[in-house]
């Protein structure tokens, strides 16, 4: 598959631009030839389409993200198949990750928390619909300029009833946000680990530091099952006490003593 310029057609789609890239792919900005709506295109990366479970992977994220519907959910609009090629086209969100955001340090406490309860909308209704996203961190939130926060990237998510594909026993997703079982890769992974996931991005926003700074994927994760993390007080003196708890119990090692749903998490945020 030769690489996409911009100006090049696909399908009934113009390549404007591009909005982003990342391990699953880059993100075009497009303009469709007779609505003149402007979208956002993901693609594979070059080679990945050669790969049949790498195709698989992201016939499932389209399948998985079309059925999503929630103002904090990126939503896709159509598939195309051009040649060997095969398109993603969904809403164009005009912003900035959140990971970028946090490159210039934390939150102030209230956007945090406020950050965290959409995300935390979003998970619950994915949830609900029986998809475990899988991948929740930083890279994968997109912050608008009105601050609304949208979930994308759904290329790890897995249905709840998939049993084939949860318990694949191979660690997958961003390290620094893996729950203990996530990183065990042993057995079947259901929404709390999203929830832990999203304790972790919380960590984050409200200290502007990784829930654990270790040298290397490997040692990461071996954080996540062994080590406990330090209190975002600790780090940020700002962080009320309450909210130390609350981060606290969503990173809990086993998942038993964590919030047991989005809602019950962003609940306890919201009070």
């Amino acid at each position: 598959m030769k690489p996409i310029q911009i100006g090049d057609a696909v399908s009934d789609y113009r390549v404007i631009g591009i909005a982003g890239s990342g391990g699953m792919g880059t993100v075009y900005k497009i303009e469709h030839v007779i609505t003149r709506r402007i979208e956002a295109m993901k693609l594979l990366p070059p080679g990945a389409s050669d790969d049949p479970e790498q195709v698989a992977r992201f016939e499932r994220e389209i399948q998985v993200q079309a059925r999503l519907h929630h103002p904090n959910i990126v939503a896709v609009y159509n598939a195309v198949r051009n040649g060997d090629l095969i398109a993603l086209v969904m809403e164009y969100v005009e912003g900035e990750s959140l990971q970028w955001m946090l490159e210039a340090g934390p939150l102030p406490v209230e956007t945090a928390v406020d950050f965290a309860c959409q995300v935390l909308s979003a998970l619950g209704y994915a949830h609900e619909a029986g998809v475990i996203h899988r991948d929740v961190a930083p890279a994968n939130i997109i912050v608008t300029g009105d601050r609304t926060a949208k979930l994308t990237d759904f290329g790890l998510a897995r249905a709840a009833m998939d049993v084939r594909l949860s318990a694949s026993g191979v660690p997958v997703g961003s390290p620094w946000y893996m729950s203990p079982e996530q990183v065990r890769g042993v057995g079947a992974l259901d929404a709390r680990t999203d929830l832990y996931a999203m304790g972790a991005v919380l960590h984050e926003m409200l200290t502007g530091a990784k829930l654990f700074e270790a040298a290397g994927a490997f040692a990461v994760m071996r954080a996540h099952v062994e080590a406990e993390p330090a209190a975002p007080s600790s780090r940020n003196p700002k962080v009320p006490a309450a909210l130390d708890d609350i981060v606290r119990k969503a990173v809990a090692k086993a998942p038993a003593m964590r919030f047991q749903s989005a809602n019950e998490f962003r609940v306890a945020l919201q009070n």
